[in-house]
C-alpha cells in the first residue's frame, strides 16, 4: 500500500531530503523565534501556533516575550495576567497549560528545561506533535513533528494505492503515516526537516489545492505521478454548520464598560418560537470576562430585542439613563466555535456620563476578581486596564472602541 519505491529507497530518499531542505532554506519565513536557539521562545511559539496562523501569532509572541522573557518570569506571573496577554488569540486552555508547565519547570525542576522529547511530553498541554517540534528544533533530537500539514505531504509522497489507503480507518491511516514520518527524519537536520514538511504543506501542498508544478519533491511523489493528489488524504465529509444567533449588551459609562465575570449566566429573557441551543456558559470561556449575552438561539434571524427585560436586569438608578432612546444596535459580526456559526448582534447602551455611578458598580482595582454581592457585574476601563476577555467579547468591544466613546 505504501510503496518503498521511489520515496523510501536508498537512492530516492537522500535526493528527496536534499531537495526539500534546500527549498526550505531558500523560502523559510523570517520569524522572530527562528532568530535564536532560545528553547523557551521556541516552546512559546509552538504552543501559540497550535490551531492559529503564523501571521496571527507573530505580534502575540513578541508581546508575550517582552512581558515574560524567561520561564521564571512566566511562572511568577498571575494567571489573570497571562490570560490578559493571550486575549484575542483564542483557545485559552493553551495559555493555562503553558503557565502551569512553566511552574512545573521552575518549582519542580529547579528551572532546568526538558532535555528530551519524552520530558517535554510530560508537561501540561504538550502532546506528541508539540514535544517533537520543540525537541527537534530546539534540541536537534531526531524525532518527528507530524502535524496535519506534514501528514498530508507524507501521505501524498508515499501512498501508492489510494483506494486501499482509503479503506483503512482514520486511526490506521494516521499510525501508518506517523510511523513513516518518524522513519524519514534525518539525523543531521531534524528540526529543519520537520519545519520543511510543515511549510510545504502550508504553502504548496494544500488540502484543497496543491501547486504541484512548484513542488521541489514532485518527482518523488506518488500522488503527483499517479495524478491522485485530490484523493490523498481521502476527502472528509464536511460537518454541517449550525447557525446561531446571540446578542451582546455593550454598556458604557464615561471611559468604562460593563463586563461580567467568567461563566456568568445569560441575560434573562423570553424568545418565543426560537430554540435555545445553549444557556449554560460555565465551560465556554473559563477564567475570562465577557459582555452580558443572551442565550444561543437557533438560526441567524434577529429576534425582537427585549430592552425592558435588560433594563430590569441592569437595575441601575433612573438618573443614569439617557433622556432619549436608551438602546441602539451598534452592529453585528460573525464568529465560529467548533460546529457553530454565530451571528452576534451588539446592542449598545451609553449611560449618562454626567451622573455618578453607585459605588457597588465601580471597582477601583481594575482586573480584580472580586464580585459585588449586589450584582454580577463590574465596570472596567476598556482600553488600558480591563481584565482578560474572550475572543467573542473582544470582537464585540471593537464596536465601542471604534466609536471613540
Amino acid at each position: 500500500m505504501i510503496d518503498p519505491q521511489p520515496t523510501c529507497s536508498a537512492i530516492g530518499r537522500p535526493v528527496l531530503t536534499a531537495n526539500l531542505l534546500s527549498w526550505y532554506a531558500d523560502i523559510k519565513r523570517d520569524l522572530p523565534w527562528r532568530d535564536s536557539c532560545d528553547l523557551y521562545g521556541i516552546w512559546v511559539s509552538e504552543i501559540m501556533l497550535q490551531q492559529t496562523t503564523v501571521q496571527t501569532v507573530v505580534p502575540f509572541w513578541q508581546r508575550f516575550m517582552e512581558r515574560f522573557p524567561t520561564v521564571q518570569a512566566l511562572a511568577a506571573a498571575a494567571e489573570t495576567d497571562v490570560l490578559a496577554l493571550w486575549s484575542g488569540l483564542g483557545y485559552y486552555s493553551r495559555a493555562r497549560n503553558l503557565h502551569a508547565a512553566a511552574r512545573v519547570v521552575v518549582h519542580q525542576w529547579e528551572g532546568e528545561m526538558p532535555s528530551s522529547r519524552e520530558q517535554w511530553q510530560s508537561l501540561p498541554g504538550i502532546g506528541p506533535y508539540a514535544s517533537g517540534a520543540i525537541a527537534s528544533i530546539g534540541l536537534l533530537e531526531r524525532v518527528p513533528a507530524v502535524d496535519a500539514n506534514a501528514r498530508r505531504v507524507l501521505a501524498r509522497l508515499a501512498v501508492a494505492q489510494p483506494a486501499e489507503f482509503a479503506g483503512l480507518n482514520p486511526a490506521q491511516q494516521q499510525k501508518m503515516i506517523d510511523d513513516l514520518g518518524a522513519d524519514w527524519v534525518p539525523a543531521d537536520s531534524p528540526g529543519d526537516w520537520n519545519q520543511a514538511l510543515m511549510e510545504l504543506g502550508a504553502l504548496l501542498c494544500g488540502a484543497r489545492r496543491a501547486h504541484c508544478p512548484e513542488c521541489p519533491v514532485r518527482n518523488h511523489c506518488h500522488a503527483w505521478q499517479g495524478q491522485w493528489v485530490e484523493q490523498v488524504p481521502p476527502p472528509k465529509t464536511p460537518t454541517a454548520a449550525v447557525p446561531v444567533w446571540v446578542g451582546q449588551l455593550l454598556v458604557t459609562w464615561r471611559d468604562r464598560i460593563l463586563l461580567v465575570p467568567p461563566a456568568s449566566p445569560p441575560v434573562p429573557g423570553s424568545f418565543p418560537g426560537r430554540k435555545t441551543l445553549r444557556a449554560d456558559f460555565g465551560k465556554l470561556h473559563p477564567g475570562l470576562w465577557g459582555l452580558p449575552m443572551t442565550p444561543w438561539l437557533a438560526g441567524h434571524q434577529t429576534p425582537p430585542w427585549q430592552s425592558e427585560a435588560w433594563r430590569s436586569w441592569l437595575d441601575l438608578p433612573e438618573k443614569l439613563w439617557p433622556s432619549s432612546a436608551a438602546f441602539r444596535v451598534a452592529g453585528h459580526f460573525r464568529h465560529g466555535i467548533t460546529k457553530y456559526r454565530m451571528r452576534v448582534e451588539v446592542l449598545q447602551l451609553d449611560l449618562d456620563p454626567r451622573q455618578e455611578m453607585p459605588a457597588r458598580w465601580v471597582e477601583s482595582e481594575t482586573g480584580s476578581n472580586r464580585i459585588p454581592k449586589a450584582k454580577q457585574g463590574l465596570f472596567f476601563a476598556p482600553r488600558s486596564a480591563r481584565p482578560p476577555v474572550s475572543k467573542l467579547t473582544d470582537k464585540g468591544l471593537h464596536f465601542q472602541e471604534d466609536t471613540g466613546v
